[in-house]
């Protein structure tokens, strides 16, 4: 197990120090098998005990006054940054932080909220549909060639299939 950055997890894939990842599917890892397993939107995340922690959705707009917190290597971070610029918000920041339990720990403890993919919901804290936000990751698992080729994995590669509730039809095969 090893948790890494994508740079880092592409380096070992392809030195044969990594067989598998689960990962988020962006450039740089085309060269490996793949199989998409999820697509997950982002999300606006509350406190539970916030104002709009009952609300389906909000317009980027009426979060002017709000406290943030933000997760500085989101892979979402400009196009987000775009969305709240564009309607005029510029909060104040509670944190700035790399660690993402970090961030969710401090929207559930109510000083701040943030945007982060729907699979970071945790007990503490309410998913918020941002209106006019239409970003979304795909989340994949990823094998080095020699774990492919060799299919010694494959009862990890159902096992990530079952936990990630991939859906019928979804499988797809780079390479």
């Amino acid at each position: 197990m090893l948790d890494s950055t994508e740079r880092d997890i592409a380096n070992r894939l392809s030195d044969g120090r990594l067989d598998a990842a689960i990962t988020i599917l962006r450039p740089g890892l085309e060269s490996f098998a793949q199989e998409k397993l999820r697509t997950e939107p982002y999300v606006l995340f509350v406190g539970a005990n916030h104002k709009l922690s009952g609300a389906l959705s909000v317009e980027g707009g009426e979060l002017r006054g709000e406290t943030m917190i933000v997760r500085r290597q989101c892979e979402g971070l400009p196009e987000i940054s775009r969305y709240f610029t564009s309607r005029d918000v510029r909060p104040f920041f509670s944190l700035r932080t790399l660690n993402d339990d970090r961030a969710m720990s401090m929207v559930a403890a109510g000083l701040g909220i943030t945007v982060a993919p729907s699979s970071f919901k945790r007990p503490g804290v309410a998913a918020v549909k941002l209106t006019g936000l239409n970003l979304a990751r795909d989340v994949g698992l990823v094998l080095s060639d020699r774990a492919r080729d060799s299919g010694e994995i494959s009862a990890f590669s159902e096992a990530v299939r079952a936990t990630y509730g991939q859906a019928k039809g979804a499988r797809r095969k780079v390479r």
